[in-house]
């Protein structure tokens, strides 16, 4: 069975908490209040985001996981290049 890298899911995991508390600030301005119940919410939809994908990985032939986890691992990659490059530039503009 091919499994996400546990830098992937952290990932997945940090989009959504971002998406969660964008969306409980927008809430939160039209008048509900929501903000104790911020760590359920992100536990519930990283919980949903990893059934998802994980169906989608379950459905990668046995013949190809070594590609299929590479590719994973690229992904993982280019992602932290990004993040990096992202960081340089903060300290050191143009």
């Amino acid at each position: 069975m091919l499994e996400l890298p546990l830098e992937l899911q952290n990932l997945i995991k940090t989009g959504i908490e971002i998406g969660v508390v964008f969306l409980l600030t927008e809430l939160a301005k039209a008048g509900f209040d929501f903000q104790g119940y911020r760590a359920q919410v992100v536990a519930a939809f990283f919980s949903a985001a990893l059934v998802v994908v994980n169906y989608f990985l379950g459905l990668v032939p046995a013949g190809y996981e070594g590609i299929a986890a590479a590719l994973l691992n690229l992904l993982v990659v280019l992602l932290g290049a990004f993040g990096l490059y992202k960081a340089y530039r903060t300290f050191r503009p143009k």
